[in-house]
């Protein structure tokens, strides 16, 4: 019962302002887009939600996408803060404190992408803090059928995703095999993946 947000993203976005929007000098308001609205609302929700930006190569990433790929380097979640005002004022929106907003933990950006010439190609440092799913062919059609909606909130999820993490957690052995690939693919193709990706490997 909570649709994702739609965010389509224009080949003209520069930087951060095209995305979330920004405060006008001359009115003493801020601008707000379509995707501050959504995380914001996420933040007042209990429940998971989405957020889609559409055709996201369309512009530069790294550029218009730049705050958000900082903060999610941050381990500490208290510190996911995006900064709106640069003074604060009484009439600021409850979730904004001191002129900046904490991006909940309760949402997820998905972004999809094509590549041919009109697109800008997506560089490692957005491939590092993303999941990655690669559809190189055309599957058969099918239409999912209607179904009964069940609410779940974001704390029962999350306990989930804990669980699994206890109940299923990488083995000794596993690890060992990771570190063996890694020796492999270094010296046969000069390769390799980063810390992050170990890091996130054994959360």
């Amino acid at each position: 019962n909570n649709n994702a947000a739609l965010i389509s993203v224009q080949p003209s976005w520069r930087d951060r302002a095209e995305l979330i929007g920004y405060y006008n000098e001359f009115t003493k308001k801020f601008n707000e887009t379509d995707f501050l609205a959504a995380i914001y609302e996420a933040s007042m929700r209990e429940d998971p939600n989405f957020v889609v930006l559409d055709e996201m190569n369309l512009a530069r990433i790294e550029y218009y996408f730049a705050d958000f790929l900082s903060i999610m380097e941050m381990p500490d979640v208290a510190e996911w803060k995006i900064d709106l005002v640069a003074s604060p004022q009484p009439t600021d929106p409850k979730n904004v404190v001191y002129g900046k907003f904490l991006v909940p933990q309760n949402i997820w950006f998905v972004g999809t992408a094509n590549n041919d010439d009109s697109t800008f190609s997506i560089t490692d440092k957005v491939y590092d803090r993303a999941v990655t799913l690669e559809l190189n062919s055309r599957a058969d059609y099918f239409d999912a059928p209607l179904t009964e909606s069940y609410t779940c909130s974001y704390g029962y999820l999350e306990s989930l995703f804990e669980k699994a993490r206890n109940d299923f957690a990488l083995s000794d052995r596993t690890h060992e095999l990771i570190k063996e690939f890694d020796l492999f693919i270094r010296d046969k193709f000069k390769i390799s993946f980063g810390n992050r990706i170990l890091k996130q490997l054994t959360l």
